[in-house]
C-alpha cells in the first residue's frame, strides 16, 4: 500500500526548519552513502529517472518510509483550493514562466574526442525547462501556457511555431537574441555550449495575465542565479502567490550553484519557497537536500531523481522512493527532467497520489528518452 500524507498547511508551504545536511546526523537513516554515490556517479542536469542507466551502475536507493507515515496512510494534495475529487472532474492548466531557448541537438556516434571527426544527427527545436515542460504538458493533452520572454530572431520564430503547434498558449515578450544552446548527445551522455545571447527580462513586462488560469506555474532555476534576473522572477512567483498558483521550481546544474555559492542560491530559493522542487541527485547534495528527511522549511515537496535508481520524494511528514519502470535502452537524455515535471505536476494538481504523479512522470520521462531532442514527437533516437 502506497504510503501518502494528508497535511492542511502543505499548500501554504510547509515550515518545519532547515532539513540536515546530507552528512549530518541520521537518527534512523540508511542513505547517507548513497546519496553521496549517485552524485558521484555524475548523473547531469535534467536527467530523467527513467533513463540515465549509462552513469548509474547499480546505484541503490533503499529509502525508508517512516513507519508512522505507512501506517496512518495519508496523502499529499497540491496547494490548490480543489479537493482530489474536484481536481479529477477537469484538467489542471499547467505553465511555466521563462525564457524560450533554440536548442540545437547534435547527436553523435560516439563521444568527441579533440582532433576527431564523425558524423552527427542535427535537430533545432524550442529548448529550457519552461519551454520542455509545456511542449509535453501540451502533446499529452493538457491545457499549457509560456509566458515569459523569446528572441526577435528568425530561430526563436520557429521554435514558437514548434511549440504553438503543440498546442502551447504563448504569452510571451520578444526582443533580442535568444540564448543558443548546441547540445552533444551520444550514448546517454551529453555537454552542452550556451551562447547566452542578448534577450533579458524586464519587471515591466511581467502582469497578471500571464498567470490567468493557471494551476501551476514551473520556473527554471536557471533563471534564478545571479547572472539571470532573479528579482524579475520574483515578482512572477509574487503574483502566483496573490492568485493562488502552486509554484515549482527546476533546480540549476551543481556546478552553476557552486560557482555562485551555495548559500546564496539557497537563499534564492528560499525566497521563491516553491511548493514542489525538483533536483537530480548531484543538485540535491549541493544544496544539502535529504533523501531520508523532510524538506527545508521553504519547500513543500523535494522530488529527487537518479536516472534509473528509484525517485526519492520528501515532504514534512513523508519519505518514500518510488522503483522507475519502462528504463529506455540506449537513452538520448536532453530534457528529460522536464518531461518528468511535465508528468509528476499534471497528476499531482490533479490531485492522484504522490506514487501515481511519480509514475507518470517516469512515463513521460521514457517517451522523450526514446526520441531526439528534448520536445515530444522527434524523431526516434
Amino acid at each position: 500500500m502506497l504510503g501518502v500524507v494528508q497535511d492542511p498547511a502543505l499548500g501554504h508551504r510547509i515550515r518545519q526548519g532547515i532539513a540536515d545536511d546530507i552528512r549530518g546526523a541520521d537518527p534512523g537513516g540508511c542513505l547517507q552513502g548513497e546519496l553521496g554515490d549517485a552524485a558521484n556517479a555524475g548523473a547531469d542536469h535534467d536527467q530523467a529517472p527513467a533513463t540515465r542507466g549509462a552513469v548509474n551502475h547499480g546505484t541503490s536507493w533503499a529509502v525508508r518510509l517512516s513507519a508512522r507515515c505507512f501506517r496512518e496512510n495519508r496523502r499529499v494534495t497540491p496547494p490548490t483550493p480543489t479537493t482530489t475529487g474536484a481536481a479529477k472532474s477537469r484538467l489542471p492548466t499547467i505553465g511555466g514562466v521563462g525564457k524560450v531557448v533554440v536548442d540545437q541537438l547534435l547527436r553523435c556516434h560516439h563521444q568527441p574526442q579533440p582532433d576527431g571527426h564523425q558524423h552527427a544527427t542535427r535537430l533545432v527545436t524550442a529548448g529550457g525547462a519552461v519551454a520542455n515542460m509545456t511542449g509535453n504538458v501540451a502533446a499529452h493533452g493538457f491545457r499549457s501556457i509560456l509566458a515569459g520572454w523569446a528572441g526577435a530572431d528568425d530561430g526563436s520564430q520557429a521554435v514558437l511555431a514548434q511549440l504553438a503547434g503543440l498546442g502551447v498558449e504563448l504569452r510571451v515578450v520578444r526582443r533580442g537574441r535568444a540564448p543558443l544552446a548546441t547540445v552533444l548527445a551520444w550514448g546517454g551522455d551529453r555537454s552542452m555550449l550556451v551562447d547566452q545571447g542578448d534577450l533579458r527580462g524586464l519587471a515591466a513586462d511581467v502582469s497578471r495575465g500571464w498567470l490567468e488560469g493557471l494551476d501551476v506555474v514551473h520556473i527554471n532555476g536557471y533563471d534564478l542565479l545571479d547572472y539571470g534576473w532573479p528579482e524579475v522572477m520574483f515578482g512572477v512567483v509574487e503574483l502566483a502567490r496573490e492568485q493562488g498558483i502552486a509554484v515549482s521550481v527546476d533546480t540549476p546544474s551543481a556546478a552553476r550553484m557552486q560557482a555562485q555559492g551555495v548559500e546564496s542560491y539557497r537563499a534564492s530559493l528560499a525566497r521563491v519557497a516553491p511548493d514542489v522542487l525538483f533536483a537530480n541527485a548531484a543538485e540535491a547534495a549541493t544544496l544539502g537536500l535529504s533523501t531520508r528527511r523532510p524538506p527545508p522549511e521553504w519547500a513543500g515537496l523535494a522530488i529527487v531523481h537518479a536516472g534509473i535508481a528509484p525517485t526519492a520524494v520528501c515532504s514534512r511528514d513523508l519519505v518514500e522512493s518510488f522503483a522507475v519502470r519502462g528504463v529506455v535502452s540506449n537513452p538520448e537524455t536532453t530534457g528529460c527532467g522536464d518531461a518528468f515535471a511535465a508528468g509528476f505536476l499534471t497528476a499531482w494538481a490533479q490531485g492522484h497520489e504522490l506514487g501515481e504523479a511519480v509514475g507518470r512522470g517516469h512515463a513521460w520521462a521514457a517517451e522523450i528518452a526514446a526520441v531526439v531532442g528534448a520536445q515530444p514527437g522527434g524523431p526516434p533516437a
